[in-house]
């Protein structure tokens, strides 16, 4: 999408110390340290990131990929990505043309 990362969704962890934000135009998460305002991480993930959230206790950001129907799961201990998961009911429901 010309290059630009048109940054999405943002979540910060429940410590406060890392902001993920997704980045719809190049499909991924960038990571940033919120003591010195860095971005220290890019994590690519599916195409269209979308949503994030993080889990309560901030070990995992979960990323909803727009186009792919799927959600990226981080482990935000090493900012990798643990799972895809595929959202299959909503997959079934668009593969019958339902309208949501």
């Amino acid at each position: 999408m010309y290059g630009l990362n048109f940054p999405y969704g943002i979540v910060v962890t429940p410590d406060k110390s890392t902001v993920y934000v997704t980045n719809y135009g190049n499909n991924t998460v960038s990571v940033i340290n919120t003591t010195n305002n860095t971005a220290y991480a890019t994590i690519p993930v599916g195409n269209y990131p979308y949503g994030v959230a993080v889990a309560s206790n901030g070990s995992t950001v979960y990323v909803a990929n727009f186009v792919d129907n799927t959600v990226s799961v981080i482990n935000t201990s090493t900012n990798n990505i643990t799972a895809t998961v595929n959202t299959v009911l909503l997959q079934k429901l668009q593969n019958k043309h339902v309208n949501l």
